[in-house]
């Protein structure tokens, strides 16, 4: 299953590593799994993050590749 999660940034907050997390184990258990930032630069040192994170622009966000699932880390960024 492909997996796509989304955030506003990655500034530390207990949703932004249950997110990172969620992610960590849905790769390790072999599903494919993207993680993508809006902000410029995603500082990922305080979470360990093993999935490759990836910068976007809100307005490619209907040109990203097909995912099964999308997890946003608020509705407005959905829009």
């Amino acid at each position: 299953m492909r997996v796509a999660f989304f955030s506003t940034s990655l500034k530390f907050s207990g949703g932004r590593l249950a997110m990172l997390r969620h992610a960590d184990e849905l790769a390790r258990r072999g599903h494919d799994v993207s993680f993508r930032v809006e902000e410029a630069e995603p500082a990922t040192g305080w979470a360990e993050a093993r999935v490759p994170v990836r910068r976007f622009a809100r307005s490619e966000l209907h040109d990203l590749p097909h995912a099964d699932l999308c997890v946003f880390d608020r509705v407005r960024l959905a829009r």
